[in-house]
């Protein structure tokens, strides 16, 4: 049991946070190629979807991309002040 690593506290949540994070954007860019993916079908196919509704999934993709920017500029910003803390 010596060899145990202790991390104060506040370490864990940062690494809890950052985790979270990261697997945040990478399910949201999961969704922004499966909601393009979907798009794509529907236009190449004969079923007959308003243009109303595939200019509402392109802004659903367009919100997802805004978040994904978000979360990573929120992840770049943590990870250069976790630098200078050390």
């Amino acid at each position: 049991m010596e060899n145990v690593i202790k991390l104060p506290i506040n370490r864990i949540i940062a690494i809890t946070a950052v985790t979270i994070a990261v697997a945040s954007v990478y399910a949201s860019q999961q969704r922004v190629g499966v909601m393009q993916s979907e798009i794509e079908v529907i236009k190449a196919s004969a079923v007959p979807i308003k243009d109303v509704q595939i200019m509402r999934w392109e802004g659903n993709i367009q919100r997802f991309r805004s978040n994904i920017d978000e979360l990573e500029t929120h992840l770049l910003v943590e990870s250069t002040l976790k630098n200078y803390d050390t």
